[in-house]
């Protein structure tokens, strides 16, 4: 017969969730921070930049990286705080 498994418990899974959400939510700052942060001040009355250096137009639209990056980082937050009262729930006697 096969081994039996245990399930991993509910708070472990947000554990991990988080720390996915976390990983992904640096990502998106990262390249936030890479693609638009230095050029920010540097835009025309179109919202365009030509970078003659790197050969690239960056747009002002860029700045929306920092809509992933903050939601999933709230993600994260809340992820930790629901695997944190799950955690204190079984931990109860």
């Amino acid at each position: 017969m096969g081994a039996r498994t245990t399930p991993l418990p509910a708070c472990t899974l947000h554990a991990v969730a988080a720390l996915v959400c976390l990983a992904a939510s640096l990502l998106a700052w990262l390249l936030f921070f890479v693609q638009y942060w230095p050029y920010r001040a540097l835009f025309d009355e179109q919202g365009l930049y030509f970078d003659a250096a790197a050969g690239v137009v960056v747009r002002s639209q860029s700045a929306m990286l920092v809509v992933p990056a903050l939601g999933l980082l709230l993600l994260a937050l809340m992820l930790a705080l629901l695997g944190r009262r799950k955690h204190r729930r079984q931990a109860r006697p």
